[in-house]
This record gives structure tokens, sequence and C-alpha cells, in this order.
């Protein structure tokens, strides 16, 4: 409630008593989800799609798991054929699309670029000084670039730190960093370090992180 001064100082400027109340910020609508992981990430990921409950996601899902070059096609097969989501691995430049998981091919990173205002993303071979194929941190450094504060960037269970240096980059450009609950971890490293470095908002369970996801990206459940 405003006091009688306030009210007082806002009619005698011409404005309405509600035109002096301070307004809360608003956070923009996401416009994409990436998500890092290792370690038990495909099993984590799996429950975060399928806890968004057949809704038609008003965002894309751009996914870093460190996963041998062989087996990145059947890891991507396995998350659509059990999320029930169409998920895409990119070669050339591809527009990104709401509702659709990016993955990247084998031995490749998945990266985010920006064209005539549009976001593209394609699987690439560079950077090639990096410890991991995919890298997290580049898919959050770029995607950071393309979207700013429309990015959630989520840690999921996974040994290192890797998409910690990214995580930085989506704080820095606006966005937020979610990492799963570390009880919940087969391995805790990746989401760990981030927390430890204050970086993460917010740490929850795979299931509590999907009902992030649709509050920030305005879905609606069972709409598909």
């Amino acid at each position: 409630m405003l006091s009688a001064a306030q009210e007082f100082d806002a009619k005698s400027a011409g404005a309405s008593p509600d035109a002096a109340r301070p307004h809360r910020k608003l956070r923009p609508q996401l416009a994409a989800i990436a998500v890092g992981a290792s370690t038990g990430g495909p099993q984590a990921l799996v429950q975060i799609l399928r806890s968004l409950a057949g809704g038609k996601l008003n965002a894309a899902v751009l996914v870093a798991i460190h996963t041998p070059a062989e087996f990145c096609e059947s890891v991507a097969v396995m998350m659509g054929r059990e999320s029930g989501r169409e998920v895409v691995i990119p070669t050339g430049p591809e527009l990104v699309r709401p509702d659709v998981v990016y993955m990247p091919s084998g031995n490749m990173h998945l990266r985010l670029m920006k064209r005539l205002g549009a976001a593209y993303v394609e699987s690439c071979a560079e950077p090639h000084d990096v410890r991991y194929r995919p890298c997290v941190d580049v898919l959050f450094d770029s995607a950071a670039y393309v979207y700013g504060p429309r990015l959630m960037a989520v840690v999921l269970t996974g040994m290192g730190a890797d998409g910690l240096e990214g995580a930085r980059m989506v704080n820095a450009s606006g966005g937020c960093v979610l990492a799963q609950k570390l009880e919940t971890c087969v391995v805790e490293s990746m989401p760990s370090a981030v927390i430890s470095a204050g970086l993460a908002q917010k740490s929850d369970t795979p299931e509590d992180i999907a009902a992030h996801i649709l509050l920030r990206t305005g879905t609606q459940v069972n709409a598909r």
C-alpha cells in the first residue's frame, strides 16, 4: 500500500497512485533450454522430457551429453523413443524450431549461431582444443550469445566440470542456470562445480526442473 504522502505526490505529479508503485521486472519467456551432462545424463534428461507431460514446448532443447562417437545416434534414437519428442541431429546450419530436441553428431559439438535475427544450430568440429566432445561449455557459450536472457542452462549429472565456464557466460548474458540436485545424480561433479561457484539459481530434481521449464516457457500441459 502507498502512504498518504506517496498518493499525494503521485496525484500532484498528474499520475495515478498506481503509477508510483514499484514494478517487479518480469523475466522474459524462455526460447531455449541448453542441457549439459555426462554419466547418467541420458536417463536424467529423459526424466525431464517425460515430466513435461506431453505439452508442446514453446522452446527448443539443445543437448550436449558426453557420449562416445559410435553411440551418439543410438542415444538420440533412444531419447526420442523414451520421451516421445522429435530429436534431430543437425549437420549443416539448421533453423532452430521450438518443441524439438537437438543433439550433435558423433565426435562433434553442438553450436548455435545467429543469422538475420534467427537462431541456427549445427554440429561442428571446432574448437579442437577442448577435453570433451561434445563440450558443454561450447554449447552454453554459443547459446548465451544467441539467446541472452531467454536461455535456461541446465547442468545434469556427470563427471568433471564441463559447463562451469559456460554457466558463467549464461549468467553474464542474463540467462538462468539450474543444476540437478546432488542427491539424485549418478555422478555429482558437474552440477556440484556450478553450485559451488554460486552460478546456479536453483538445484532441483529432474521432475522439478521440468516444472521450472513449463513455467518459464509458458507451455500448456497436454496441449500437444
